[in-house]
């Protein structure tokens, strides 16, 4: 789970299984999100695998609102047809594994009450030479040909300079 923690604000975790007579050992780490604004210092995203039956997916949180540092510029008209002004950035890498993978976006939701309109592009190739594969406005799905060996990257952006908190899903299978 993540949020955007404000200064001076105390915050209390609560852990609990799903019945009440639940009980166990538990890890919780609590840090700050990655400052992942350009593409070199993109966060990895776990592989994600599947049998030819089923579709496996995850979620991360993630924000734009402190990526300072992220240059603020248009999509590569390869990318976007117009170009469009976009805000700061928030980059994840994926490895290609041969399959379909689909990736998604949500800014809505009890995380934030900031909803923000976003570019989602998928791009392959290392950060110095990159070839954009799709780009997808907000609650629109992108889905690539994963290939093994190549890696991905996804960047998402908020349009018209717009920042806020999101959640990407990334899912893999049929």
């Amino acid at each position: 789970v993540g949020w955007w923690a404000d200064v001076g604000v105390d915050y209390f975790i609560l852990v609990r299984g799903i019945r009440a007579s639940s009980v166990g050992n538990f890890s919780l780490s609590v840090g700050p999100m990655d400052e992942n604004g350009v593409c070199s210092r993109a966060s990895n995203l776990p592989q994600i695998t599947t049998n030819t039956s089923s579709s496996q997916s995850l979620s991360v949180f993630g924000s734009t609102r402190n990526d300072t540092d992220s240059p603020i510029i248009p999509l590569p008209s390869t990318c976007g047809d117009p170009p469009v002004e976009l805000g700061p950035a928030a980059w994840y890498s994926i490895d290609g594994d041969d399959s379909v993978k689909c990736a998604s976006v949500s800014t809505e939701g009890q995380f934030s009450s900031i909803v923000f309109e976003t570019e989602l592009s998928v791009y392959e190739g290392k950060c110095e030479d990159q070839r954009c594969i799709s780009t997808v406005s907000t609650d629109a799905e992108v889905a690539w040909i994963a290939a093994a060996g190549n890696d991905y990257h996804l960047s998402l952006q908020g349009r018209g300079n717009q920042t806020g908190d999101f959640f990407l899903s990334v899912k893999t299978g049929p």
